[in-house]
C-alpha cells in the first residue's frame, strides 16, 4: 500500500507540473562586460539613448504601474550612466516606453501618450489613446510612424506625427504584447505571455514575434516560449529581451536562438541601447537601478 500510494503521489506531481508551459533554459551566452550600475531610481522601467543629445532618458513609475498620482519623472544621465538631474521632467503619472522623434520625447504613460520637448524640458501636448487600458512599449519607425503596445488588450496602435492614434493591430496571438522594435518592413514584438490573474501572471510566457508592417501577418521567432518579456532590442544580427519575472536577459539570434546574456535581476525592465558603443542599458524596477553592460 506504501507503495502504491508513493506511485499515486508521484504521479499527482507530473500532472500538475505539465498544467504550465514552463520559460525556456536557454544556454548561456558569451559573458558580457559589466560596464557600471547606477542607483537611486524609483521604480526606473524604461531606458533610452539619445544619440543626438549624448545621454540618456529613464522613465521612473514612482508609484504602481496604473498609478494616477502625478508622482512619476523622467532621469537625465549622461553618456557613462551618471545622473545628471534625477527629475529632470516631472508630473506623469505611470512612463513607462519611450522614443524619440527629432528632438521631441514620446512617452506612454497608461492611455495616453506625452510629448516633451527635450531642449525646453516641458510637456508639449498628451495624446489620448482612445480605448487604451495599459499602454507599455513604444518605438519610432523610420518613416516617423510611432507603434505603441497595449499590453491588457493586445493591441498595437499606430500614431503619425501628425495623425491621432489608431489601432494597427489587434489579435489575441500577440499574447499581452510588451517591448517593441522596428526594422525595414517588420514589426518584432516581445510578449509578455497571456495574463490570466490581476498580477501579471501567465500559465504560457511569451515569445518573440515578428509583425509584417504591410500584411500585418504575425509569425514567431522564437520557437519556444521563453518568459514574462518586456523590453527589445536589436544590435547587430541578435536582438536582447528582457524576462522581467524572471531576472534575466536574453540574447536571441535571428534564427530564434537564445541565450542568456545575464540573470539575477529582480524585475528587468525595458532595455536602452547605444548601437555605436554596443551598450545595453537595463532597468531593475525592483532595485532601483540600471545596470550597463557592453556586448559583442
Amino acid at each position: 500500500m506504501r507503495t502504491l500510494s508513493l506511485l499515486l503521489l508521484l504521479c499527482t506531481l507530473g500532472m500538475a507540473q505539465t498544467a504550465k508551459t514552463p520559460a525556456a533554459k536557454a544556454p548561456a551566452a558569451k559573458a558580457p562586460t559589466a560596464a557600471h550600475v547606477t542607483r537611486g531610481f524609483v521604480n526606473p522601467e524604461c531606458a533610452l539613448w539619445d544619440a543626438t543629445g549624448k545621454c540618456w532618458y529613464v522613465s521612473n513609475l514612482a508609484g504602481g504601474s496604473a498609478a494616477r498620482d502625478g508622482r512619476a519623472f523622467i532621469s537625465r544621465l549622461d553618456a557613462d550612466g551618471k545622473v545628471l538631474e534625477k527629475e529632470w521632467v516631472k508630473g506623469l503619472d505611470a512612463p513607462k516606453g519611450m522614443g524619440l522623434s527629432g528632438r521631441m520625447l514620446y512617452v506612454v504613460d497608461i492611455d495616453h501618450v506625452s510629448v516633451i520637448d527635450i531642449q525646453k524640458a516641458q510637456f508639449v501636448r498628451r495624446i489620448p489613446v482612445q480605448g487604451a487600458k495599459f499602454l507599455s512599449d513604444l518605438v519610432v519607425g523610420p518613416k516617423g510612424d510611432i507603434f505603441v503596445s497595449d499590453m491588457e488588450r493586445s493591441v498595437i496602435y499606430r500614431l503619425g506625427l501628425d495623425s491621432p492614434p489608431e489601432v494597427f493591430v489587434a489579435d489575441k496571438r500577440l499574447e499581452c504584447p510588451n517591448g517593441l522594435w522596428v526594422e525595414g518592413d517588420s514589426l518584432i514584438v516581445a510578449c509578455w505571455g497571456t495574463i490570466t490573474d490581476g498580477k501579471f501572471g501567465t500559465r504560457i510566457p511569451g515569445g518573440l514575434l515578428n509583425v509584417d508592417l504591410r500584411s500585418k501577418r504575425i509569425s514567431s521567432i522564437t520557437p519556444r516560449k521563453l518568459g514574462n518579456l518586456d523590453g527589445l532590442v536589436k544590435l547587430g544580427r541578435a536582438y536582447y529581451v528582457s524576462d522581467n519575472k524572471g531576472g534575466q536577459v536574453f540574447k536571441v539570434e535571428e534564427n530564434g536562438t537564445p541565450f542568456v546574456l545575464r540573470s539575477g535581476f529582480m524585475a528587468a525592465a525595458d532595455l536602452g541601447v547605444d548601437r555605436e558603443r554596443k551598450l545595453l542599458a537595463i532597468p531593475d524596477m525592483a532595485a532601483g537601478s540600471v545596470t550597463f553592460l557592453t556586448v559583442e
